[in-house]
């Protein structure tokens, strides 16, 4: 666009799992809610997004990794950095490509330049996240009945950025979700989520117009 902002369409177009659940061992899923659901993300060139929407903002569905799941699109915050500097960055941003309703989370994170990498047959830069934070989700229920989960977050996050082409080749992620779901009849439940996440490109093509 001509303020330098970018497009960017989201789409889980394949879902599988293993899980467990009491003397229930080690059983596949390969059907999920958020199969086949479009987000769409507008950002500028530092990570920072201007807007989001969703295809079907209607239909409730969360993401398989969670409301608060790390993303692939980290807020870098600077344009002109060097060496192994160091900066924060912060402020509430809406992760539509983890469920609708949009969860919402208010970070503040510590990033900093660690060197250079080749990584997967490609030059990259790499850059390193250590984020605390808040969010807040809902979760409908049914007509009427939604529950509200909050949650206290610690993320660490490593990508590694092409030199050339200045988008993520692979993204690291781990975090820890202290979280307290509030149903309709006023239950309260706590638990924790611990996640490690990888995103990996696969395949990056230019488009003549």
């Amino acid at each position: 666009k001509p303020n330098k902002s970018f497009l960017i369409s989201a789409e889980m177009i394949g879902f599988a799992s293993s899980e467990s659940q009491g003397e229930i061992r080690n059983q596949t899923r390969m059907t999920s809610l958020w199969t086949g659901r479009k987000v769409f993300l507008e950002m500028d060139s530092t990570g920072k997004r201007t807007n989001v929407s969703a295809e079907d903002s209607v239909s409730s569905a969360i993401a398989p990794g969670g409301a608060f799941q790390p993303p692939l699109f980290m807020r870098i915050g600077e344009t002109c950095k060097m060496g192994k500097d160091s900066w924060m960055v912060g402020e509430e941003e809406h992760l539509v490509e983890n469920g609708v309703p949009v969860p919402l989370v208010n970070y503040s994170s510590l990033v900093r330049i660690t060197g250079e990498v080749d990584t997967l047959g490609v030059h990259c830069n790499r850059l390193q996240w250590t984020t605390t934070g808040q969010g807040l989700a809902f979760v409908v229920l049914g007509v009427g009945k939604e529950a509200k989960i909050s949650s206290v977050m610690n993320q660490f996050t490593r990508m590694e950025m092409s030199s050339v082409y200045k988008i993520p080749v692979h993204v690291f992620a781990t975090s820890e979700i202290k979280f307290t779901m509030n149903a309709p009849s006023g239950k309260k439940t706590k638990g924790v989520n611990y996640i490690k996440t990888d995103y990996t490109l696969r395949n990056y093509r230019f488009e003549k117009k």
